[in-house]
């Protein structure tokens, strides 16, 4: 093909009189802006699973933390608690994460007297930073706990 163009275009013999054939500048700035897109998606990539993972990790801890919290204030306990007040504490230890995609759903099974299980349930919508590139919607976490009542 590049034998076509030297024929019967001449390419050679015009590059060869002007010097161009054999200019080796910018090329390695042409490599690079090549390479760059792909180089800057894998990073924003690896960033973002990391956020992911860290999220998760997050919402297993404080759905843990809400059910021990939960199981240590029943109804018989001195300082009986709430569902409103175990989810406040829930949010409240979701540090780093948005209270406003963060969701806790708190059930008595069958109440909070002792010998019954408390289950805490954490959910959270998360958006990626490649959005866009993975997908539209915002990637929903759950993450459940149950514990007996003490």
């Amino acid at each position: 093909m590049v034998a076509f163009f030297e024929k019967h275009l001449g390419l050679k013999k015009l590059f060869s009189t002007m010097g161009l054939w054999r200019d080796r500048r910018g090329v390695a700035a042409l490599e690079f802006a090549l390479i760059a897109p792909a180089l800057f998606l894998l990073t924003v990539g690896i960033i973002d699973v990391g956020r992911m993972m860290w999220m998760a990790s997050t919402l297993e801890h404080v759905a843990r933390e809400g059910a021990r919290y939960a199981t240590a204030h029943g109804a018989q306990s001195a300082l009986p608690t709430s569902t409103a007040e175990v989810q406040a504490f829930v949010v409240d230890r979701a540090i780093g994460i948005n209270p406003a995609n963060l969701s806790v759903s708190v059930e008595w099974s069958p109440n909070s007297n002792p010998g019954s299980v408390v289950t805490i349930t954490v959910g959270y919508q998360y958006n990626s930073l490649l959005v866009g590139f993975i997908t539209r919607d915002p990637i929903n976490f759950q993450s459940v706990s149950s514990l007996s009542i003490l």
